[in-house]
């Protein structure tokens, strides 16, 4: 009775062990598997979270690119608005300005249109979509488009300031070729000296009153003809020398005595010194010496 006893006690603790075996080992399959599933799912999510990171970067690239473009339409906003209502003087280099900055917003939509074409060949080429981005990366997409509506409106503003500019560029350039005209008026004279046969002959000396050289007035005509001068430019020439005697000379015309000086170079020469030349040829731009016959 002892030993049946025994031998099934034997048998059931084989059993025990069997099952025992059984299910550890089960539990370690279950183990390996649970782990292997945990490190797809890491992967997965590091993938994900890598993804999110590339489409946010790009995102903020495209966003700095449409931030420049805003910053450089409001430059050239700016400098179209001061040649409307301030009308610069230097319009070809405002337009310059206005052109190179149009330039350069094209290139940055370009630059632009690249990182979203880019963008969005990232995002089909991952494998599940990323909740949330879709509806940013199509914000964007719309963002792009508007600016680019309001680049084409820019460039049509662009061109009828080009219009503007090229008109106050022409009035600019009339204005400056005015003011030379009248510098160089303002610095024109005309002086002739000859004798007094000659003087009347030209018809720039005439007697008025009595009988020649009896009685008469000498003066200037007032009808010349100015091709008879010699012209010149007062700022240059301040000195006039004269192949006569000093007293066998008179200058007809009016100017102030304080701002020249008549001197003897000699018996038979004599110079004319303009000290002031703004006093001198303020009374008459023209100066007649007469010497006599």
């Amino acid at each position: 009775m002892k030993i049946v006893h025994l031998s099934k006690l034997l048998a059931a603790s084989a059993l025990i062990v069997t099952v025992v075996g059984c299910s550890n080992k089960e539990m370690e399959d279950k183990v390996t598997r649970l782990e292997k599933e945990k490190a797809e799912i890491q992967a997965e999510a590091d993938a994900k979270q890598k993804q999110v990171e590339e489409v946010l970067a790009a995102i903020n690239e495209i966003q700095m690119g449409l931030n420049a473009v805003r910053e450089k339409q409001a430059i050239v906003t700016k400098v179209s608005s001061d040649v409307e209502s301030k009308q610069k003087e230097n319009s070809q280099s405002v337009k310059d300005d206005i052109l190179r900055n149009i330039s350069d917003i094209d290139a940055a939509m370009a630059e632009n249109k690249k990182k979203m074409d880019g963008l969005q060949q990232k995002i089909k080429g991952y494998k599940g979509k990323i909740a949330g981005l879709e509806k940013t990366v199509k914000t964007l997409q719309e963002s792009i488009a508007q600016k680019e509506k309001e680049i084409v409106a820019l460039k049509e503003e662009v061109t009828k300031l080009n219009v503007q500019v090229a008109t106050l560029t022409t009035a600019v350039q009339e204005k400056e070729t005015m003011i030379k005209e009248q510098d160089k008026s303002l610095k024109t004279a005309y002086y002739v000296v000859d004798t007094e046969n000659s003087l009347r002959e030209k018809g720039i000396l005439e007697y008025r009153g009595g009988v020649i050289g009896v009685g008469s007035t000498k003066s200037v005509n007032q009808d010349f003809d100015p091709t008879k001068f010699n012209k010149i430019d007062i700022t240059e020439m301040k000195e006039i020398k004269i192949d006569r005697n000093i007293n066998n000379m008179e200058i007809l015309t009016t100017h102030s005595k304080a701002s020249y000086e008549l001197s003897a170079l000699g018996e038979k020469q004599a110079v004319l010194k303009i000290k002031d030349p703004q006093v001198f040829w303020q009374k008459s731009k023209y100066l007649v010496v007469m010497m006599w016959n």
